[in-house]
C-alpha cells in the first residue's frame, strides 16, 4: 500500500464485489483509529441475508456465458455503463455486505494457485496468434485472469471446451474491430 489510506470499491462488477460500498485500509494504527472513530458514528445500511442471496444468485446466473446475452439485451440494466451517483450520505455497509466481503476474502486466500497454472498451461497450448495471455505472472492468485483473444470465436470455443479449468465468468475481449 502506498500512502496513509487506501480505498477499494466493492460495487457491482468489481473483482471483490459485494454489490455496493467500499473498504478503507489504513496501515498506520493512528490513521486506523481515527477512521474507525469516525465510521462508528455513521448510520448502518440494512439488508437482509435472504434478499442479498437472491441478488447474488441472479447476478451470477446472468453472468453465465450462455445467459449473458439476455442481460446484455436489456438496456435498462445498464450493464457496462459507468454512472456517477453523487454521494449524498455516508454510511457503513450492512452486516450482510460485511459478512460477504470477509467470505470473499477467505475464498480468495484459499484459492489454489494450481488452478491458475492449469488455465495458463491451457492457454499456452492454443495455436500461435489465438490468444495474448496477459496473466502477468503465472504463479499468482489473481482476482481476474486477463486474457485477450484474437477473435470472439476463439474465446467462445476456449471457454466452451475449457470446463475443467475452473469456474470462470468472462466477457470476451478481442482484437477484432467492430
Amino acid at each position: 500500500m502506498v500512502g496513509d489510506l487506501a480505498i477499494m470499491s466493492l460495487g457491482r462488477g468489481k473483482p471483490m464485489s459485494v454489490f455496493g460500498g467500499g473498504v478503507m485500509y489504513a496501515e498506520n494504527l493512528h490513521w486506523r483509529n481515527l477512521v474507525e472513530k469516525q465510521l462508528n458514528g455513521l448510520a448502518r445500511v440494512k439488508m437482509g441475508v435472504s434478499r442479498y442471496k437472491l441478488k447474488v444468485f441472479f447476478y451470477n446466473a446472468l453472468l453465465n456465458p450462455y445467459l449473458y446475452w439476455l442481460s446484455a439485451s436489456m438496456p435498462f440494466l445498464g450493464l457496462g455503463n459507468t454512472e456517477l451517483h453523487p454521494l449524498i450520505k455516508i454510511s457503513t455497509i450492512s452486516d450482510t455486505h460485511k459478512q460477504a466481503f470477509f467470505s470473499n476474502i477467505g475464498s480468495y486466500e484459499k484459492q489454489d494457485v494450481a488452478q491458475v497454472l492449469k488455465l495458463h498451461r491451457a492457454l499456452q497450448l492454443l495455436p500461435k496468434g489465438t490468444v495474448i495471455d496477459v496473466g502477468l505472472d503465472q504463479g499468482l492468485r489473481l482476482l481476474r485472469y486477463p486474457v485477450l483473444f484474437s477473435s470472439k470465436k476463439h474465446c467462445d470455443t476456449f471457454f466452451r471446451k475449457g470446463k475443467g479449468l475452473g469456474r470462470f465468468s468472462y466477457v470476451c475481449t478481442t482484437l477484432e474491430r467492430h
